[in-house]
């Protein structure tokens, strides 16, 4: 899949934050958990191991939730934090775009609710795609997701931007369940 990094393992106090920001409209959080993510992305020096210089731009692209979800949260919760990320490059001298490139064609249940790696990887299986000609042959891209449960999202997402060309792609979340542990913060 590549390289995939949390700011917090997904338990207890954290646990209850990322789902009350993402589930229950606690935008209050947006602030802190891109905070969060641009901290994150400077301690694992994201631009490098992209491989990103002053002439290349990078993608910043969050991955998809389903359009019912989305229906149910009233916004896209992972916007505020894609675009800090992209403010963050834009400061480190690397041009960077939020794009929304990637579509969930699930729309039942909520994936944190799939019991385990299998069941996660066949409800997402070949559902993630790329929306139409996204362009982004020999991009770099920073994926961003909330919460890395098994990490069948991510490997999905991964799969449908290398198959439509992606150079390199370096994921980042917010949470990661213990299984995965923390990478950096």
């Amino acid at each position: 899949m590549g390289a995939a990094y949390a700011c917090a393992v997904y338990e207890g106090a954290v646990r209850r934050a990322v789902l009350g920001w993402k589930d229950h409209g606690d935008e209050e959080c947006d602030r802190a958990f891109a905070t969060a993510l641009c901290t994150l992305a400077e301690r694992v020096d994201v631009l490098r191991r992209l491989g990103a210089s002053g002439k290349d731009g990078v993608l910043v692209v969050p991955a998809p939730s389903s359009a019912r979800s989305t229906r149910r949260r009233g916004r896209r919760h992972l916007m505020p934090s894609a675009r800090a990320l992209a403010a963050w490059c834009g400061r480190s001298g690397i041009d960077a775009r939020v794009r929304r490139v990637l579509a969930n064609a699930v729309d039942g249940g909520k994936a944190v609710e799939t019991v385990g790696a299998r069941g996660r990887a066949a409800r997402l299986g070949g559902r993630i795609r790329v929306r139409g000609s996204a362009g982004l042959a020999g991009s770099r891209v920073i994926l961003v997701d909330d919460i890395i449960t098994t990490g069948a999202t991510m490997r999905s997402c991964v799969a449908a931007l290398d198959a439509a060309g992606a150079a390199r792609v370096v994921c980042l979340a917010l949470a990661a369940t213990p299984r995965y542990g923390v990478s950096a913060m």
